[in-house]
């Protein structure tokens, strides 16, 4: 009885714990694309490499249209640090094979958690003032270290969307394609190399691009002899 109370005051108790399912899910998007150019493009291949994995018990896919999620199961008595580097350079391997303008899939162990409270944000100000001050909350939240996440809803990557008036490209004689060569070039990212430990993986890039909307209207760019804004 002694031993039963001193285990039971020293064993951790959480009333939400998070639960690892020994798996690994690989996710990747790339709009536009039919759920079968998606399958040809990038799953089938993926799929392949994985079955090479001796770690991995059951290997299952969805494919959307501009999405696709796999998740590879692990055998008994396997974690998922055991394979997860493993994975990440299985699609790093194929990267070399996808669309240029499509990021490289994303790797990372399943995990599922509980949710303890939902806080809500709002007022008189616009949906990117509010997710300002939503970013300050969470950052304020991080610092209690029981918590294991804190999500952001409706938060999001902005996009730049770029329209060519050809007529105005012929005008100016130049060639379609070498334009849009040039625009391309104003915002690039380039791999550096990788860090690796036991418990994480880094990968290093160099950055090159401006977010100031106005900014990137006046950039001047050069085709051929041709600088234009």
């Amino acid at each position: 009885m002694v031993l039963a109370i001193f285990a039971y005051s020293k064993i951790p108790k959480e009333i939400f714990p998070p639960a690892v399912l020994d798996a690994v899910s690989i996710t990747g998007s790339y709009a536009g694309a039919s759920s079968d150019i998606l399958d040809k493009m990038a799953v089938e291949e993926i799929e392949d490499e994985l079955l090479s994995l001796s770690e991995a018990n059951k290997i299952s896919t969805t494919i959307k249209s501009g999405y696709f999620n796999i998740n590879v199961e692990l055998k008994d008595g396997f974690k998922t640090s055991d394979v997860l580097d493993d994975i990440k350079d299985i699609v790093s391997k194929i990267k070399s094979d996808l669309p240029s303008d499509m990021d490289e899939p994303t790797v990372k162990a399943v995990k599922h958690t509980f949710p303890l409270i939902t806080v809500a944000v709002y007022g008189d100000k616009d949906k990117a003032q509010l997710l300002e001050i939503a970013q300050s909350l969470k950052t304020e939240f991080m610092k209690f270290k029981d918590l294991s996440d804190i999500t952001i809803f409706s938060d999001s990557d902005k996009e730049l969307l770029i329209s060519f008036d050809e007529n105005k490209i012929d005008a100016f004689g130049l060639d379609k394609l070498s334009v849009i060569d040039a625009v391309k070039s104003i915002s690039t990212i380039f791999p550096v190399g990788v860090i690796k430990d036991d418990t994480k993986h880094y990968y290093l890039s160099t950055f090159n691009g401006e977010k100031d909307i106005e900014k990137i209207k006046n950039t001047i760019i050069k085709i051929g002899e041709t600088k234009i804004y």
